[in-house]
């Protein structure tokens, strides 16, 4: 899949991978509020074979497909994984 990969200018290490023809105004509000100003770093093909740095390639392409995105979250600075933000969260609490 080809992606666009845009790095938020509103948090340090938060990235946003969406489908190449992805236009981000059509991506939820409370996801552009929360990433801010995107500046666009890359197009890259991620395949299921595709090594990422900090994000697994199945993962990446399953969120893209569900969701139309993939954030990734900025590493947390005492070692821990990154906390993923998958767009759920705009359904509200659980019933």
């Amino acid at each position: 899949m080809l992606c666009d990969i845009y790095a938020s200018e509103k948090k340090q290490e938060m990235y946003l991978y969406v489908r190449r023809e992805q236009k981000l105004d059509e991506l939820p509000q409370q996801l552009l509020s929360l990433f801010g100003n995107a500046r666009h770093v890359t197009v890259l093909n991620i395949t299921e074979q595709r090594k990422l740095a900090r994000a697994d390639a199945n993962k990446v392409l399953a969120e893209i497909e569900e969701n139309l995105f993939y954030l990734q979250m900025p590493p947390n600075r005492y070692g821990e994984e990154p906390q993923q933000w998958t767009g759920r969260e705009l359904d509200g609490p659980a019933s």
